[in-house]
């Protein structure tokens, strides 16, 4: 898991181009909605509007440390906006699953001046072997991070 600040790119490239053939981003980005979709039916996500195929987006309420699941009948912790991003590593073929959650707008450098601060989580993506289970994990991570951190920065502002 990174946590990134503002203006910082990790080491992955958005999918397209001469990176990929068009039958084999089909398939990816098939088995990415499937998975998507998936995680929408089982748990408490809120699907916001994407600009691209290999782009989601959500709000998602968490129970503790985990994705509340869909038909709870507890409140949960407030909505957590949350972007999941099918790409490819710059070097080699590889495909990641990309989360990332925002802590917020931060005075970090104590200079009045806020940095957009998030937290980023990986996961290698292949479409035949990418299990639910390992999204939500990604997922549940990765915004509970972003939750605790923003938590400690506020409770020691």
């Amino acid at each position: 898991m990174r946590f990134g600040g503002a203006g910082r790119e990790g080491p992955a490239l958005p999918l397209g181009g001469t990176q990929m053939s068009g039958p084999i981003l089909r398939i990816e980005t098939c088995r990415f909605d499937l998975l998507w979709s998936a995680l929408l039916e089982r748990y408490a996500v809120r699907p916001l509007r994407s600009t691209s195929e290999r782009t989601k987006r959500g709000l998602v309420l968490l129970d503790k440390d985990r994705l509340m699941p869909r038909e709870a009948e507890n409140p949960g912790t407030g909505e957590k906006l949350l972007l999941l991003e099918l790409r490819s590593q710059a070097s080699g073929g590889a495909k990641l699953l990309r989360c990332t959650s925002e802590v917020g707008r931060l005075d970090l450098r104590n200079d009045d001046r806020l940095d957009r601060v998030t937290v980023e989580g990986d996961l290698p993506f292949s479409p035949t072997m990418t299990q639910l289970e390992e999204l939500e994990l990604l997922v549940s991570r990765t915004v509970w991070a972003a939750s605790l951190l923003r938590q400690e920065l506020v409770e020691t502002s």
